[in-house]
């Protein structure tokens, strides 16, 4: 996906995820780069941005360090470890 498809799906939105190691996540993108985490038990916050169609994150208490690419799957969208392993799935509406 390019820089400006990753933002339109995530700026500023909520949007629900499976995490292949936490489960369901809810990831909230706000617009000044902070990202809040929640699911069973947990709210984090951490900071997020895009470089070169890549989401990047960081946060104190995610398992997710770097930037890894989002791309579009049958009607679901992939975020990807930086290695290249599936690190959250969202459904497209």
């Amino acid at each position: 996906m390019t820089t400006e498809e990753v933002l339109a799906l995530i700026k500023g939105k909520t949007i629900q995820t499976q995490n292949t190691r936490w489960g369901s996540v809810r990831l909230n993108f706000q617009e000044n780069g902070t990202v809040w985490a929640s699911g069973n038990g947990f709210n984090h916050k951490g900071a997020w941005k895009v470089e070169e169609g890549k989401l990047c994150l960081d946060g104190q208490k995610f398992d997710f360090e770097g930037c890894g690419a989002m791309r579009k799957v049958g009607g679901e969208i992939q975020h990807l470890w930086p290695k290249g392993e599936v690190h959250f799935t969202h459904q497209l509406p």
